[in-house]
């Protein structure tokens, strides 16, 4: 028979499991420090190669100012300046990155242990009802001669 408290138990924990569920268990898998290092090399990579598709497409579009450039000898000036701007960027990603990384890993690790809690519940209510006497007996209500058994 299906006890009102189990269903309540698992209507709470599939709330968060809808709504989380999938990402919560891949995050969950590694080490904080695991999951801020991925974060971070996976916002190296993206930002690197967005960086360097505008920077091309703003050389194709500026090739006359960098012939004129190369000519006055004004590149590895420019070249420089721009190399700078991208490591002020990478850094300021960098440390914002890694706190949206913490934070994320928190927020899971919290819903996971209240999950955990929810399945520990459960198990115990499934342990009571395991202990309970489930023997067949006769109703006491039947007059007869107590061929009726209830299991």
């Amino acid at each position: 028979m299906i006890s009102e408290e189990k269903v309540k138990i698992m209507t709470k924990m599939v709330r968060p499991e809808k709504k989380y569920g999938e990402r919560d268990f891949q995050i969950n898998r590694y080490r904080e420090e695991d999951y801020i290092r991925l974060e971070t090399i996976k916002m190296s990579i993206a930002l690197t190669v967005a960086f360097l598709i505008i920077l091309t497409i703003l050389c194709l579009s500026q090739l006359d100012v960098l012939i004129v450039m190369l000519r006055k000898g004004k590149f590895l000036f420019a070249l420089l300046s721009i190399l700078i701007i991208y490591v002020i960027i990478f850094l300021a990603y960098l440390h914002f990155t890694k706190k949206r990384a913490i934070r994320d890993y928190e927020e899971v690790e919290a819903r996971i242990k209240i999950y955990g809690k929810y399945l520990e519940e459960l198990l115990r209510l499934y342990e009571e009802k395991e202990h309970e006497d489930v023997s067949p007996s006769i109703d006491p209500e039947e007059q007869d001669d107590g061929t009726t058994i209830n299991i």
